[in-house]
Protein backbone atom coordinates (compact mmCIF):
# COMPACT_ATOMS: atom_id res chain seq x y z
CA UNK A 1 0.00 0.00 0.00
CA UNK A 2 3.18 2.55 0.77
CA UNK A 3 4.67 1.71 -2.29
CA UNK A 4 0.93 2.81 -4.18
CA UNK A 5 0.60 5.45 -2.30
CA UNK A 6 4.28 6.63 -3.73
CA UNK A 7 4.00 6.19 -7.00
CA UNK A 8 0.48 7.82 -7.05
CA UNK A 9 2.22 10.82 -5.22
CA UNK A 10 5.29 10.60 -7.73
CA UNK A 11 3.52 10.08 -11.13
CA UNK A 12 -0.53 11.22 -11.07
CA UNK A 13 0.59 13.65 -9.11
CA UNK A 14 4.04 15.56 -9.42
CA UNK A 15 4.97 14.04 -12.60
CA UNK A 16 1.35 14.59 -14.29
CA UNK A 17 1.34 18.06 -13.26
CA UNK A 18 4.96 19.10 -14.34
CA UNK A 19 4.15 17.25 -17.86
CA UNK A 20 0.91 18.80 -18.13
CA UNK A 21 1.23 22.25 -17.16
CA UNK A 22 4.69 22.71 -19.31
CA UNK A 23 2.78 21.79 -22.44
CA UNK A 24 5.29 19.34 -23.54
CA UNK A 25 2.62 17.15 -24.52
CA UNK A 26 0.60 19.81 -25.66
CA UNK A 27 -0.97 19.48 -22.41
CA UNK A 28 -2.96 23.02 -22.33
CA UNK A 29 -5.37 22.11 -25.14
CA UNK A 30 -6.45 18.69 -23.67
CA UNK A 31 -7.86 17.54 -20.15
CA UNK A 32 -5.03 16.81 -17.56
CA UNK A 33 -6.62 13.43 -17.20
CA UNK A 34 -8.87 11.65 -19.75
CA UNK A 35 -9.39 8.01 -21.49
CA UNK A 36 -10.12 9.55 -24.73
CA UNK A 37 -7.97 10.30 -27.59
CA UNK A 38 -8.30 13.81 -29.94
CA UNK A 39 -7.25 15.11 -33.01
CA UNK A 40 -5.26 18.43 -33.58
CA UNK A 41 -8.75 20.52 -33.33
CA UNK A 42 -9.00 18.86 -29.90
CA UNK A 43 -12.37 17.45 -30.55
CA UNK A 44 -12.52 13.58 -29.72
CA UNK A 45 -10.49 11.67 -32.35
CA UNK A 46 -12.58 10.14 -35.60
CA UNK A 47 -11.36 6.49 -36.09
CA UNK A 48 -13.21 6.54 -39.22
CA UNK A 49 -11.63 8.78 -40.80
CA UNK A 50 -8.35 7.45 -41.39
CA UNK A 51 -10.09 3.45 -42.20
CA UNK A 52 -10.43 2.05 -45.06
CA UNK A 53 -14.04 0.18 -46.05
CA UNK A 54 -11.87 -2.96 -45.25
CA UNK A 55 -11.48 -1.30 -41.80
CA UNK A 56 -7.30 -0.97 -42.51
CA UNK A 57 -5.13 2.05 -41.86
CA UNK A 58 -5.31 4.42 -44.73
CA UNK A 59 -1.69 6.13 -43.97
CA UNK A 60 -2.63 9.38 -46.79
CA UNK A 61 -6.00 9.83 -44.64
CA UNK A 62 -4.15 9.73 -41.41
CA UNK A 63 -2.27 12.24 -42.73
CA UNK A 64 -4.78 14.78 -44.13
CA UNK A 65 -6.53 14.49 -40.67
CA UNK A 66 -4.68 14.66 -37.59
CA UNK A 67 -2.03 12.93 -35.75
CA UNK A 68 -3.85 11.01 -32.35
CA UNK A 69 -4.01 13.13 -29.53
CA UNK A 70 -3.62 11.93 -25.31
CA UNK A 71 -4.18 13.33 -22.17
CA UNK A 72 -1.55 13.57 -19.95
CA UNK A 73 -2.25 10.77 -17.49
CA UNK A 74 -3.03 8.94 -20.34
CA UNK A 75 -0.05 8.96 -22.10
CA UNK A 76 2.12 8.76 -19.41
CA UNK A 77 0.22 5.54 -18.26
CA UNK A 78 1.16 4.01 -21.20
CA UNK A 79 5.10 4.69 -20.71
CA UNK A 80 4.55 3.70 -17.22
CA UNK A 81 2.63 -0.09 -19.03
CA UNK A 82 6.18 -0.40 -20.51
CA UNK A 83 8.07 0.50 -17.57
CA UNK A 84 6.50 -1.61 -15.60
CA UNK A 85 6.48 -4.79 -17.35
CA UNK A 86 10.05 -4.45 -18.20
CA UNK A 87 10.15 -4.09 -13.86
CA UNK A 88 8.27 -7.05 -13.54
CA UNK A 89 10.65 -9.69 -15.44
CA UNK A 90 13.56 -7.85 -13.85
CA UNK A 91 12.40 -8.64 -10.19
CA UNK A 92 11.13 -11.67 -10.62
CA UNK A 93 14.48 -13.05 -12.61
CA UNK A 94 16.69 -11.06 -10.10
CA UNK A 95 14.77 -12.05 -6.51
CA UNK A 96 12.83 -15.29 -7.13
CA UNK A 97 14.53 -16.73 -10.62
CA UNK A 98 16.75 -19.39 -8.51
CA UNK A 99 13.41 -20.31 -6.64
CA UNK A 100 11.23 -20.41 -10.00
CA UNK A 101 14.17 -22.91 -11.23
CA UNK A 102 14.60 -24.80 -8.72
CA UNK A 103 10.67 -25.77 -8.23
CA UNK A 104 10.39 -26.72 -11.96
CA UNK A 105 13.50 -29.05 -12.05
CA UNK A 106 12.68 -30.67 -8.21
CA UNK A 107 8.48 -30.56 -9.11
CA UNK A 108 8.33 -34.60 -9.30
CA UNK A 109 10.22 -34.64 -6.44
CA UNK A 110 9.60 -31.73 -4.05
CA UNK A 111 7.65 -33.36 -0.33
CA UNK A 112 4.06 -33.14 -0.16
CA UNK A 113 2.64 -30.53 2.23
CA UNK A 114 -0.56 -31.03 4.53
CA UNK A 115 -2.77 -29.11 1.99
CA UNK A 116 -1.67 -31.53 -0.95
CA UNK A 117 -2.76 -34.35 0.88
CA UNK A 118 -5.82 -33.08 1.77
CA UNK A 119 -6.65 -32.91 -1.52
CA UNK A 120 -5.65 -35.82 -2.65
CA UNK A 121 -7.28 -37.77 0.31
CA UNK A 122 -10.70 -35.97 -0.82
CA UNK A 123 -10.68 -35.85 -4.61
CA UNK A 124 -9.01 -37.61 -7.76
CA UNK A 125 -5.90 -36.01 -9.50
CA UNK A 126 -6.62 -34.80 -12.85
CA UNK A 127 -4.57 -36.69 -15.28
CA UNK A 128 -2.36 -34.76 -17.62
CA UNK A 129 -3.51 -35.89 -21.04
CA UNK A 130 -6.91 -33.97 -20.03
CA UNK A 131 -4.92 -30.74 -19.40
CA UNK A 132 -3.13 -31.84 -22.85
CA UNK A 133 -6.80 -32.29 -24.71
CA UNK A 134 -8.39 -29.43 -23.17
CA UNK A 135 -5.19 -27.16 -24.50
CA UNK A 136 -5.26 -29.00 -27.82
CA UNK A 137 -9.20 -28.24 -28.43
CA UNK A 138 -8.79 -24.32 -27.09
CA UNK A 139 -6.02 -23.84 -29.02
CA UNK A 140 -7.61 -25.40 -32.48
CA UNK A 141 -11.06 -23.29 -31.73
CA UNK A 142 -8.62 -20.14 -31.63
CA UNK A 143 -6.82 -21.29 -35.27
CA UNK A 144 -10.53 -22.06 -36.81
CA UNK A 145 -11.93 -17.96 -35.13
CA UNK A 146 -8.31 -16.51 -37.21
CA UNK A 147 -9.20 -18.29 -40.32
CA UNK A 148 -12.71 -17.99 -40.59
CA UNK A 149 -12.99 -14.60 -39.27
CA UNK A 150 -11.91 -11.43 -41.16
CA UNK A 151 -10.08 -10.38 -37.75
CA UNK A 152 -6.90 -9.73 -40.13
CA UNK A 153 -5.09 -11.57 -37.39
CA UNK A 154 -2.36 -14.49 -38.74
CA UNK A 155 -2.56 -17.36 -37.96
CA UNK A 156 1.33 -17.24 -36.96
CA UNK A 157 0.87 -14.27 -34.85
CA UNK A 158 -1.59 -16.12 -33.09
CA UNK A 159 0.43 -18.51 -31.84
CA UNK A 160 2.93 -15.51 -30.91
CA UNK A 161 -0.35 -14.17 -28.57
CA UNK A 162 -0.08 -18.00 -27.08
CA UNK A 163 3.83 -18.16 -26.25
CA UNK A 164 3.82 -14.35 -24.90
CA UNK A 165 0.89 -15.21 -22.24
CA UNK A 166 2.60 -18.48 -21.41
CA UNK A 167 6.07 -16.48 -20.51
CA UNK A 168 4.58 -13.72 -18.81
CA UNK A 169 1.88 -15.69 -16.91
CA UNK A 170 4.63 -16.71 -14.36
CA UNK A 171 5.97 -13.45 -13.48
CA UNK A 172 2.95 -11.11 -13.71
CA UNK A 173 1.11 -14.29 -11.70
CA UNK A 174 3.90 -13.53 -8.80
CA UNK A 175 3.70 -10.21 -8.72
CA UNK A 176 -0.18 -10.36 -8.21
CA UNK A 177 0.29 -13.10 -5.27
CA UNK A 178 2.82 -11.01 -3.73
CA UNK A 179 1.56 -7.46 -3.78
CA UNK A 180 -2.34 -7.78 -4.61
CA UNK A 181 -1.24 -5.61 -8.27
CA UNK A 182 -2.45 -6.93 -11.33
CA UNK A 183 -0.02 -5.90 -14.44
CA UNK A 184 -1.89 -5.43 -17.63
CA UNK A 185 -0.35 -7.07 -20.94
CA UNK A 186 -2.70 -5.15 -23.32
CA UNK A 187 0.18 -1.88 -23.92
CA UNK A 188 2.70 -4.23 -24.59
CA UNK A 189 0.74 -6.44 -26.86
CA UNK A 190 -0.57 -3.75 -28.89
CA UNK A 191 2.69 -2.52 -29.40
CA UNK A 192 4.12 -5.89 -30.50
CA UNK A 193 1.08 -6.83 -32.89
CA UNK A 194 1.64 -3.58 -34.21
CA UNK A 195 5.11 -4.34 -35.39
CA UNK A 196 4.17 -7.60 -37.09
CA UNK A 197 1.27 -6.33 -38.60
CA UNK A 198 0.82 -2.95 -39.24
CA UNK A 199 -2.11 -0.91 -40.01
CA UNK A 200 -4.71 -3.68 -39.22
CA UNK A 201 -6.72 -2.45 -35.84
CA UNK A 202 -8.73 -5.56 -35.95
CA UNK A 203 -5.63 -7.99 -35.62
CA UNK A 204 -4.39 -5.74 -32.67
CA UNK A 205 -8.11 -6.12 -30.78
CA UNK A 206 -7.50 -9.72 -31.45
CA UNK A 207 -4.10 -10.41 -30.43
Amino acid sequence: SVNTVKGLVIFTWITTAGIHYSNIWYGHYFPVSDSQSYDNTGGIYNVTKILTPEYTLDLQKYQDYSPLFLSTTFALQYGLSFAGIVAVITHVGLFHGKDIWGRIRSSQREPKDVHIRLMEASYKETPLWWFAAMTVVFVALGVTCVLIYPLQLTVWAYFIAILMAAFFIVPIGMIYAISNIAIGLNVVTEFVIAYMQPGKPMAMMAF
